[in-house]
């Protein structure tokens, strides 16, 4: 039946079932979603400070390598020294450069310095600083040289490195690496350069510098140690999450240290890597913002949207050189829990609308089938068929069932009643020997017991019987 009170009275129970569910599951959605929220934020967090904490420890062990190579080089520079012992194999090329072909070690002395006696005596000292040199190199693969540079101008590199890379009249105290550490005047420790283009062809590296001193407080010298970028950061380098996720390093002032998208830049001997952060995505004010931030706090976590995604920085400042290594991830590739989450919501609507479907079913058929019957036999008992009805359930249905059959009894037997009154009267209407007639108000014969000939029925009686066109004068028919 279209409009079937079973069928409304199931839709009604399955609405509300399902509303306090779908009730239920927004809040549950809400809730997980922000619990998506923190365990994304404390997994990013303890994933950046592992990567801080090994990266500080790389750099703090090159940084204790550099301050025990200083130790070595400032108790050489007391060491006395027979300049006229010198090898023979220091000599001028024909750059006027002075250096000794075929060493271990490569010497590097501008063609504008002149070799004098204390540049002799450096010369001779640096070299007992070889087998230092050649321990760290050995012994940390992250390094490309190692190398010290006096103050009077004279460079002792290992391992070797060919001095023609620079020009004959290279002073290195002019470079970052000696300027940095020579202004060190509270000796705090080892000092870091920017990234910068290695001389010796090994890509983009960092420099390890920090100063010795003479008996007399002045500065002796400056030992360096140059750290491959793409090996201090490998690390960084190969961490990976999802599809997108990816981390980076910028320095304070917002200046690239590794970023995956800038790692194929090349550059000159020297050359200072000058590429900014937001550079790579063409001056995004989102990523402004997200740089100023960056450089103002210590860590933090920053969600933003970019290109329809949404994503998130989680970030923290490396204090032993003043960097910021920062995380960058797609939130719906990292936040499997919401998909697992939207499955099983899914999965549970869907359940539940089976099951609902199911019992409705059940429903339906233990409450509507007894109804329909109960419903065809009231239409049979209204057309005058007054059967008892077959329905014999012991619920409500059953109740209205025996009401009706109590009712169709009464009403059967007040029909015969009237049936057997109604014979009783008939039969002595037409018993009368005179005509006896019944007429409406229209004086039109409704009965008569009399047989008369002629379509009576159709007049009224004063034309049927008396063929007259009035009815009789101060004669009304009996009306009851």
């Amino acid at each position: 039946m279209k409009n079937s009170f079973v069928k409304k009275t199931i839709i009604t129970i399955l609405i509300i079932s399902i509303i306090p569910f779908a009730i239920f599951t927004a809040i549950l959605i809400k809730t997980v979603q922000s619990f998506e929220e923190e365990r994304i934020e404390d997994s990013l967090n303890m994933i950046i400070v592992e990567k801080v904490e090994t990266m500080k420890k790389d750099l703090q062990k090159v940084e204790n390598e550099v301050s025990n190579l200083a130790q070595w080089a400032q108790a050489a520079g007391e060491y006395k020294v027979d300049t006229a012992q010198i090898s023979k194999a220091y000599k001028r090329n024909e750059k006027d450069v002075l250096e000794a072909p075929g060493k271990e070690t490569s010497s590097y002395l501008p063609g504008n310095i002149a070799l004098d006696q204390e540049i002799a005596e450096e010369i001779m000292q640096t070299e007992a600083i070889v087998p230092a040199m050649r321990n760290m190199v050995q012994n940390n693969k992250e390094l490309a040289y190692v190398y010290v540079v006096t103050d009077r101008g004279f460079m002792r590199v290992y391992p070797y490195l060919d001095n023609s890379i620079f020009a004959p009249n290279h002073d290195q105290r002019n470079d970052p690496f000696y300027l940095i550490a020579k202004e060190d005047s509270n000796r705090e420790g080892a000092k870091w350069t920017k990234t910068y283009y290695d001389y010796g062809g090994n890509g983009w590296i960092i420099t390890c510098s920090k100063p010795y001193y003479k008996k007399d407080g002045n500065i002796g010298g400056v030992v360096c140690a140059d750290v491959i970028l793409s090996e201090l950061v490998q690390s960084i380098v190969e961490f990976r999450i999802g599809d997108s996720g990816f981390a980076f390093v910028i320095d304070k002032d917002g200046g690239v240290i590794y970023h995956p998208d800038m790692q194929d830049i090349k550059g000159k001997m020297g050359d200072i890597f000058q590429t900014k952060y937001a550079e790579n995505y063409q001056e995004s004010s989102a990523r402004q913002n997200i740089l100023g931030e960056m450089k103002q706090k210590n860590s933090g976590l920053i969600s933003f949207d970019e290109e329809g995604k949404q994503k998130a920085i989680v970030f923290q400042r490396l204090d032993t050189i003043d960097w910021i290594i920062g995380i960058e991830i797609d939130k719906e590739e990292y936040s499997v829990g919401k998909e697992y989450l939207t499955i099983g919501v899914w999965t549970s609507i869907l359940s539940l609308l089976l099951l609902m479907i199911f019992l409705g079913s059940l429903l339906s058929k233990r409450i509507s089938t007894p109804i329909l019957q109960l419903t065809e036999d009231v239409q049979k008992m209204g057309e005058g068929n007054l059967i008892p009805l077959s329905v014999n359930t012991e619920d409500e249905v059953g109740m209205l069932a025996k009401a009706f059959n109590s009712m169709s009894q009464q009403i059967s037997e007040y029909t015969g009643e009237l049936i057997y009154s109604k014979n009783q009267l008939e039969s002595v209407f037409n018993s009368i020997d005179d005509t006896m007639l019944i007429l409406d108000r229209n004086y039109q014969i409704k009965k008569i017991n009399k047989v008369i000939t002629g379509n009576i029925q159709k007049e009224p009686c004063y034309k049927a019987l008396r063929k007259q066109e009035q009815p009789c004068k101060n004669k009304k028919p009996w009306r009851g």
